[in-house]
């Protein structure tokens, strides 16, 4: 599924008049896309990361009481920690702004267990962010990434800003149109 999302994440960068160039693999694990603009610049880079339908509730009886560790949240995680990897091996000083784009295939996790997962805190109905868990390596990583945008099957549905840096936000949202 993986090249599902490959393709759904280039098409959207395309759309947007960029030019994703795949970026072969060779030892070292690097991102997927380097985004140039239509004179060839480098933009930015893109690792897009496919949440696969998840079969964690399939031997689970009902009634029975699972314990509170959620499994998408700890997937999420390690998805972005690897993202990260990948994003040093091409861009070590972060001087280019780093995007990883999640296509979800999965009905039982949304945009909100990523949040929950880079910050431990949850966003109740009326606005109140409460801690819900502890938030493990991840934490030094988040600097490493500037975006994520998040995809369901239909396209582009939600983003969540990560990093701190102005001069790659700036980059980025005029990029995004937002």
């Amino acid at each position: 599924m993986a090249k599902f999302g490959e393709t759904l994440v280039s098409d959207y960068l395309s759309q947007l008049g960029l030019k994703p160039i795949k970026i072969n693999e060779g030892d070292e694990q690097t991102p997927d896309f380097e985004v140039n603009n239509m004179n060839d610049e480098l933009f930015f880079f893109v690792e897009e990361k496919t949440i696969d339908s998840d079969t964690f509730l399939d031997d689970v009886e009902p009634g029975i009481i699972i314990d509170g560790n959620d499994p998408s949240e700890n997937a999420l995680e390690t998805k972005f920690r690897k993202a990260v990897k990948q994003f040093k091996s091409v861009n070590p000083d972060h001087s280019k702004p780093n995007v990883l784009a999640f296509v979800n295939l999965n009905d039982m996790v949304n945009i909100n267990d990523l949040f929950i997962s880079l910050t431990g805190k949850g966003i109740t109905e009326d606005g109140k962010v409460i801690p819900l868990r502890r938030v493990g390596r991840v934490k030094n990583d988040i600097e490493h990434v500037d975006l994520c945008l998040w995809f369901e099957k239909e396209g582009l549905r939600d983003l969540l800003w990560v990093s701190g840096n102005e001069e790659h936000t700036k980059l980025l949202k005029n990029v995004f149109r937002l």
